[in-house]
Parts: C-alpha cells; structure tokens; sequence
C-alpha cells in the first residue's frame, strides 16, 4: 500500500544555502547515506540523496548518524523510517518514530522563511 507523503504539522524548509549541509543517514542497520536536509517538521523530515547509492526501499528503518553543522545536532540519534522514496529526484521523506519540537532547536534558525 503507498503511503501519503503529506505531513499534519508544518514543514519548515531550509534556506537555500543551508541545502549544502551534509548529513549521514543509516537504513536498515547497513547501508550509510550521505544526505542534503530540505525540510524538517516535527515529524520527520525531507531528504535529498547525495550520494550515489541506489535508493532507499520504503519502509526501511533509518537512523540518523550525524550532521555536518552542529545545529543540526538535534537529528542526530533520531530513529524512523522511509515513508516515501521519488527516484526521479533523488528524494525520500522520513517520519520520525518520536516527535522533534522542531522550533525549540537550533535548527530554527535555519529555516527559510514561511512554511510549506
């Protein structure tokens, strides 16, 4: 069954230079992804597929293993799974197994403005 890539609560997407930020993501307990953070909300978030690994199954289990900057550090241990995967540009969402109060993290100062 295909799962909505829609979220209940507000994306906060990042701004454009903030896009570079690197950051690694574990799925399955294997493969490592280097990955770019698009949006964030307090239920998981929007990643890009930097790297040149095939793309992540939906359903996977994902851990994120670390950040290039260090207000990013509160994603990092943040545990979910590939709720959705678009091959055609390289993205894939990920939906958090516990909520982030997104705005109470130096994330927020990151955001772009506006939400989606």
């Amino acid at each position: 069954m295909a799962l909505s890539n829609r979220r209940n609560l507000p994306r906060f997407p990042m701004r454009r230079r903030e896009r570079g930020f690197i950051g690694y993501v574990r799925v399955d307990q294997g493969q490592l992804y280097r990955v770019r953070v698009l949006d964030v909300s307090d239920q998981g978030c929007r990643l890009e597929n930097s790297g040149d690994l095939d793309m992540p199954a939906e359903g996977g289990r994902v851990q994120v293993e670390g950040m290039s900057h260090e207000d990013f550090g509160a994603l990092v241990g943040m545990r979910g799974y590939v709720r959705w995967v678009r091959p055609d540009t390289g993205q894939f969402g990920v939906q958090f197994d516990d909520p982030l109060e997104v705005a109470e993290t130096p994330l927020a100062s990151h955001f772009a403005k506006g939400k989606v």
